[in-house]
């Protein structure tokens, strides 16, 4: 039964209670390694697709990491670890193309300050605004590998392997929001969009396999990011034309 088989089931069977203590001892070393990572990115996209909805934008970058779950030349090229790339063609690969549902996640900047102890170097003015604002996208981008580091080394590095990041410009001023995708029968995917600069908004797409993290309601994705000692504000997203 594969990894995301099982946790529909258990889904079904019952809820999950997820426990704070699991945070800080597996997930803290592979955030802070992943924050030191610099963050690519693709071309920005032409005016006249400024009016495609953050919605389909996630979607094209699920379609580039579902394809490099497919490909023996990419997988390849990325690992030469029987164990990765197992979990990458069993564990990652499936059917991305229609979202059973999908979540937005936004997490108040107070939060992340929180979360990250960072209050008070803020109060103390140790950081510039430009380099603050800097800090604030790489903790957002960082928090699904932050999930997988708690599923384990293995799937940390499978689910890194499979990320993809796209460029765009946008007409109107955006918050820095989660994408959550939820598919029947592959694994979630976060799409994270920050805004930049002149309209520009970065999107990075990661592959969950956190089995413990329930998604099957907004109740029950702001239940896990409780957890871990994160308040959110989660709403479903409906594709345009059914909102």
């Amino acid at each position: 039964m594969r990894r995301w088989d099982r946790k529909k089931q258990d889904t079904e069977n019952n809820g999950k209670k997820h426990r704070k203590s699991r945070w800080p001892a597996c997930a803290s070393a592979a955030a802070a390694s992943f924050l030191l990572c610099a963050c690519g990115g693709g071309g920005a996209a032409a005016a006249d697709a400024e009016d495609i909805s953050l919605y389909d934008r996630g979607l094209a970058v699920i379609d580039i990491m579902a394809e490099m779950t497919e490909s023996e030349a990419y997988i390849g090229l990325t690992t030469a670890n029987d164990g990765i790339r197992a979990i990458i063609q069993n564990d990652l690969a499936g059917e991305h193309e229609k979202p059973e549902a999908v979540y937005s996640v936004s997490i108040p900047e107070e939060q992340l300050w929180a979360w990250w102890d960072m209050a008070e170097m803020e109060e103390t003015g140790e950081m510039s605004q430009e380099l603050r604002a800097f800090l604030q996208h790489r903790i957002l981008t960082s928090i699904p590998s932050v999930i997988n580091g708690m599923a384990g080394v293995e799937e940390l590095a499978a689910a890194n392997a499979c990320t993809a990041q796209k460029t765009f410009t946008v007409k109107n001023e955006m918050e820095d929001v989660t994408y959550l995708y939820v598919f029947e029968d592959a694994a979630p995917a976060a799409v994270t969009f920050t805004a930049g600069e002149d309209g520009t908004v970065s999107a990075s797409g990661t592959f969950l396999l956190q089995e413990e993290f329930s998604c099957g309601s907004a109740a029950e994705i702001e239940a896990f990011f409780e957890g871990i000692g994160v308040e959110t504000e989660v709403g479903e997203i409906l594709p345009e034309g059914c909102q």
